[in-house]
């Protein structure tokens, strides 16, 4: 038991592999891997969709904001009331009119990147839509 804790404790054991490379401040993906790593997840956002200035529905949607290089992940994640509210907002204020993932993701990104600091995100991404039925 006590050369499993001097095992723990070797410094050795703890900076080498992906822990080193982290603490060195390299990447951790291995190239051509996503960038997954480097998003937020915004999951269950509730955005309308109306037609002739009605409300038809609601769309339940999930998304990833992508994180530019350079910008701080942690910070951002920690924002991320600020962003689900600035999104469900300018949703409301410009109401989809269907649920295509490029109009979700283009109301999105817009909406983030006026939350925080402008160029924070490079993409949005839609992860799932549910359209539900009209109302």
């Amino acid at each position: 038991m006590l050369s499993a804790l001097l095992a723990l404790l070797n410094p050795s054991t703890v900076l080498t592999g992906a822990g080193a490379t982290a603490l060195a401040g390299a990447p951790a993906a291995e190239p051509g891997q996503t960038e997954a790593a480097r998003g937020i997840d915004l999951p269950a956002l509730v955005l309308p969709v109306a037609e002739n200035g009605r409300l038809r529905r609601y769309l339940f949607t999930s998304l990833r904001l992508d994180v530019a290089p350079g910008k701080d992940l942690w910070r951002n994640r920690e924002r991320v009331h600020f962003l689900r509210d600035a999104i469900v907002r300018a949703s409301h204020r410009n109401p989809l009119t269907s649920a295509e993932q490029d109009a979700i993701a283009a109301l999105a990104l817009a909406a983030a990147n006026s939350a925080v600091e402008a160029g924070t995100f490079t993409a949005a991404v839609v992860l799932s839509v549910d359209a539900g039925g009209d109302l």
